[in-house]
């Protein structure tokens, strides 16, 4: 595929999946909102931190795997997705059996947390599914189909409102959170085998199974320190601020991560991309600048909007029962977290791709050694209730030598990195998202968008899309010739 062809394919799917996923964001946005309403912030805290733990197995678990396939050359044997697929499903076994008996012994011996132990077991059950479905998934990245998985994506997050949500009105609490989330599970397994038209076949071949397994844990090595870091609001926020304080921490985070939402479809486009370009390095650098830029624009605007509003609708949505005022703050400072984060992010992602796998995993190393000290330092320090936003804080900073280490690691393996507009964007919507707390002159930092470098690379994004508009005109045009 020339690059031409290849970057047209990849800004149509990128367009076609965010517009999917906008659609999709709207929807479960406000179904959030309600659920998280019905049950209180209490229910809501012990729910995160079982899936806290939940999350941490299914990223790491998935992640070597999933990618390890998107790497393969186009003629890989077929045995090899079938190999995959049956050590992911084995090791989702021993996580679900091994978790769900964790929740269970804390239910038996009578431990306080009895809704995060119950959260915990029932969740834990979709693990093998979950984890095994990583395999059709690849299938359909090497193939750059994310308009499928992003309709996939969508009704599986809409399920957990519409099986939630009547079950919270009936008082449910925490069961409404745990049937959503089984339910969204199994259907998104469901539908992702369905269209990817995959049915795995047992095969055995001892010598491609320790390959299988090998590249994917030294994928995945990094993921399994990164990760870490959800251990966080159990051991560090719980503790020092109590069930409250993780529930406002986690419907901050909960709307960050449903903005990010957008962002995850460009970094999730990206990945086969660096893949196609990891024997161009000037390329390499050029997609890595274009996705970055491409989910500063995308969170950056929506997190401006939506923050903006948040102080007069959430009062309305979630009651008295909830201090707005901390659940905003925190956001605002995860959405400026998020800035720095989708800049490095790709970077990051093409460490993987060209197989430094050793050194994401002592970057890694290094965050986690900064992380929870920080953690602990700012949630101590902050007075309650406002101690949420010292942990977020403390999360933020940690993240800072990290970056600057990716910085140096891309300058050496691929070449110096392209920052154009990006960086000067980032403090402008950065300091846009705290317009609720400074009388709105930090909106002042939007006049960054008419600095000459920003309206270069404004007529630049304008440039791809219409390229892509032009090529699926082309396409479309070529398929009505066809048909005649």
């Amino acid at each position: 595929m020339s690059e031409k062809s290849l970057r047209r394919q990849a800004v149509q799917a990128g367009v076609y999946l965010t517009l999917r996923r906008v659609v999709g964001l709207v929807l479960s946005f406000i179904g959030l909102l309600y659920l998280t309403r019905l049950v209180g912030p209490n229910a809501y805290g012990a729910y995160t931190a079982a899936f806290s733990v939940i999350g941490y197995v299914l990223t790491v678990g998935a992640q070597g795997g999933r990618i390890y396939l998107i790497r393969q050359p186009e003629n890989v044997a077929p045995s090899l997705f079938g190999l995959t697929f049956w050590w992911l499903f084995a090791a989702g076994i021993g996580a679900a059996a091994l978790l769900s008996a964790t929740g269970v012994g804390l239910l038996a011996i009578g431990s306080r947390e009895t809704q995060f132990a119950t959260a915990l077991a029932w969740l834990a059950s979709t693990l093998p599914l979950s984890l095994a479905r990583g395999v059709p998934t690849a299938l359909l990245e090497r193939q750059l189909d994310y308009s499928k998985l992003a309709i996939i994506e969508i009704t599986g997050q809409l399920l957990i409102y519409i099986a939630g949500i009547p079950l919270a009105l009936k008082g449910a609490g925490i069961w409404a959170l745990i049937v959503g989330y089984i339910c969204s599970e199994l259907w998104q397994t469901l539908l992702i085998f369905s269209v990817a038209r995959y049915r795995p076949h047992w095969c055995w071949d001892p010598a491609l199974l320790r390959e299988s397994v090998s590249e994917s844990l030294k994928m995945s090595a990094g993921a399994w320190m990164y990760e870490l870091r959800r251990f966080g609001v159990p051991l560090v926020l719980l503790p020092l601020a109590g069930e409250r304080a993780v529930g406002y921490y986690a419907l901050a985070d909960r709307l960050i991560g449903a903005l990010s939402f957008i962002t995850s479809a460009i970094a999730q486009l990206s990945v086969p991309i660096y893949a196609k370009l990891q024997q161009r390095p000037q390329e390499l650098l050029r997609a890595i600048y274009l996705s970055a830029q491409a989910q500063l624009l995308a969170y950056g605007s929506a997190a401006v909007g939506v923050l903006l509003i948040a102080p007069l609708v959430l009062p309305k949505l979630l009651g008295s029962q909830w201090d707005i005022s901390v659940v905003v703050l925190t956001s605002a400072i995860s959405s400026l977290h998020m800035m720095l984060f989708v800049i490095f992010g790709p970077q990051a992602q093409a460490m993987y791709v060209i197989r430094k796998t050793s050194f994401m995993l002592w970057s890694n190393v290094l965050l986690i050694a900064c992380l929870f000290p920080f953690l602990w330092g700012f949630t101590w320090v902050i007075p309650a209730p406002y101690k949420p936003v010292g942990y977020m804080l403390g999360y933020m900073l940690a993240h800072q030598p990290t970056n600057l280490l990716l910085h140096w690691a891309v300058k050496r393996w691929i070449g110096s990195p392209i920052y154009g507009a990006n960086l000067l964007w980032a403090v402008g919507l950065g300091a846009a998202m705290f317009a609720p707390f400074t009388h709105y002159w930090s909106l002042l930092g939007l006049l960054v968008f008419l600095h000459p470098a920003s309206l270069r690379a404004a007529r630049e994004v304008k440039a791809l899309l219409l390229e892509a508009r032009l090529s699926e005109k082309k396409g479309s045009q070529a398929s009505d010739k066809n048909a005649v």
